[in-house]
């Protein structure tokens, strides 16, 4: 019984991590340039990691395979152990996101005694499960007479429905689009900015050092230089929401006679993110890799932009999602486009 109820934990426990990955597969790569992987790994990590887990968790419901997915669990949870490690020996804080949105946390030494008492489950699930892993988790489905059959199913039917909705809403937020539609409804877009943590207008904005597309280092100072205010636009790959935008920003950027010069900070592999922007025209993009950036100037979602004037300083609130956006850039002082976007 004691090996079962530690099967059916660690199941639990691999499902959700690798469902909450695959719901936010953006933060995942961001989080795992963090801890070191070649860029060219990210993504393909970002889907197998998740699909790993999942696959573990399902491994662990039979009983003849739950000794094998308990040592595929214990090895990889050994990797991220020493993955937390080596981040918690450097001093950059950095996003965990080991359950997605559902648990979104810091690496810390919580984290690293997290993953030890789950290898130590792992480890009894693997040793005792040689000689008796206990009754199968779904063998017990056979016995059951129609009535129950259905409800069961039902139940998982309406799991997998609050489990889907509560993923699109973080999905949605993350994209910006529930975000603007809620600011607009209440009227509450400065309150929300305010609330994001951003600073206010008339503040010197948060400085930064970005790699650029093509390798060069760029800092604000540095795109202050030409005596005019800059829209930095936040986007990403993954984005669609921001496609709308894109060419219309990439427009903006061959636009000398535009007051507010438009610089894309883009999450994301950059070698997706080079294809979007040989795609819309980019001219200037710059690489973020995770969304603390963003986050300090107040924007929560994607697509996100803000106005910063030719000294440095917020000379707008944050705007999120393509409709907040669209609204920015035709609100500036120069003749901009507005890009016209479908609600809903």
């Amino acid at each position: 019984m004691i090996v079962l109820v530690a099967r059916l934990l660690l199941a639990a426990v691999f499902a959700v991590a690798g469902a909450g990955k695959l719901a936010r597969r953006g933060e995942t790569e961001a989080t795992l340039g963090k801890f070191g992987v070649a860029a060219g790994l990210r993504v393909p990590l970002a889907i197998g990691l998740p699909l790993a887990e999942l696959a573990i968790a399902a491994g662990l419901l039979p009983a003849a395979s739950a000794p094998w997915a308990a040592v595929a669990a214990f090895l990889l949870l050994a990797a991220f152990t020493v993955g937390v490690a080596r981040v918690l020996r450097g001093e950059e804080e950095v996003d965990c996101n080991c359950f997605g949105s559902l648990a979104p946390s810091r690496v810390s030494g919580w984290t690293l005694g997290r993953n030890g008492g789950l290898m130590l489950v792992a480890g009894l699930v693997a040793i005792g499960g040689w000689n008796d892993a206990g009754p199968s988790a779904v063998a017990w489905v056979g016995g059951l007479d129609a009535t129950a059959a259905v409800g069961i199913l039902a139940g998982l039917a309406l799991l997998a429905a609050a489990l889907n909705l509560a993923f699109s809403w973080q999905l949605m937020k993350q994209n910006g689009r529930l975000v603007a539609e809620l600011a607009a409804v209440s009227g509450g877009d400065r309150a929300a900015a305010r609330a994001a943590g951003g600073p206010p207008i008339g503040a010197m904005a948060p400085a930064f050092a970005l790699t650029a597309l093509g390798g060069r280092s760029v800092e604000l100072d540095e795109l202050l230089v030409d005596d005019r205010d800059l829209l930095l636009f936040f986007s990403d790959p993954g984005c669609n929401a921001c496609n709308p935008l894109l060419s219309e920003i990439g427009e903006l950027q061959r636009d000398a006679e535009v007051d507010a010069r438009p610089v894309v900070i883009s999450l994301g592999d950059p070698e997706a993110v080079g294809v979007k922007a040989a795609e819309h025209g980019l001219e200037l993009v710059l690489l973020q890799e995770d969304f603390e950036l963003a986050r300090s100037f107040g924007v929560n979602g994607m697509p996100g932009a803000v106005v910063v004037d030719r000294e440095g300083r917020i000379a707008s609130e944050p705007a999120v999602g393509a409709n907040a956006v669209a609204a920015l850039l035709a609100g500036l002082s120069s003749p901009l486009r507005l890009v016209k976007v479908e609600a809903g």
